[in-house]
């Protein structure tokens, strides 16, 4: 698989929604790497600092396929080679921080998230929405394996989702593993990650 765009593939959507499943099989199709996850299904992100993780992210990211002569070397030199995000922050802690633990962390409520967000879209990742119906959704997500605040508020988090996916602004797909099929989603992103 070609990488030379860049460009990065994003796979979204609520907890039990088979994000992590799909991540894990288009990792060795595609011979891309999974970047590093900063949140988990027990401890959230407790602790973590969720902007400095964005910042520090997309240090690297360029976008080779664009005509914007900008987007083809980011501004501190290195580029990060495409990868795949098993969820992004700048998508989930709006979501999750709103529903789980009643408020975002501070920076995604100041003028640092609308700019990050605007280079975000204007970087163009291909975000893949994991929303198969509510009810495959909601037999995933139980007290055993997931945090307090997820099981109780996976309808809203689910809802969320669904919002979010529809008014999104760039390049997308909602995936729905009881009607589509994986290759599907192979073929959006080998056609996002190829110049």
């Amino acid at each position: 698989m070609s990488t030379r765009s860049n460009r990065h593939v994003i796979i979204e959507g609520p907890d039990g929604a088979g994000k992590s499943t799909l991540v894990k099989w288009l990792s060795p199709v595609l011979d891309v790497p999974v970047a590093r996850r900063i949140s988990d299904s027990l401890k959230g992100v407790q602790g973590k600092n969720l902007a400095a993780y964005v910042n520090e992210d997309m240090k690297g990211w360029s976008n080779n396929a664009s005509m914007n002569p900008k987007l083809h070397a980011p501004l501190f030199g290195r580029t990060t080679p495409s990868r795949l995000y098993d969820r992004y922050p700048l998508i989930s802690e709006p979501i999750y921080g709103l529903h789980v633990r009643k408020g975002p962390q501070p920076e995604f409520l100041t003028t640092w998230y609308r700019e990050t967000w605007a280079h975000f879209i204007e970087m163009d990742p291909l975000v893949i929405w994991c929303l198969p119906p509510y009810d495959e959704v909601a037999k995933h997500v139980h007290p055993s394996r997931d945090m307090d605040g997820v099981w109780r508020n996976i309808s809203q988090l689910y809802t969320a989702y669904r919002l979010e996916a529809m008014k999104f602004p760039g390049r997308s797909f909602v995936y729905d593993y009881t009607i589509h099929k994986p290759g599907q989603v192979l073929d959006l992103c080998s056609a996002h990650f190829e110049i």
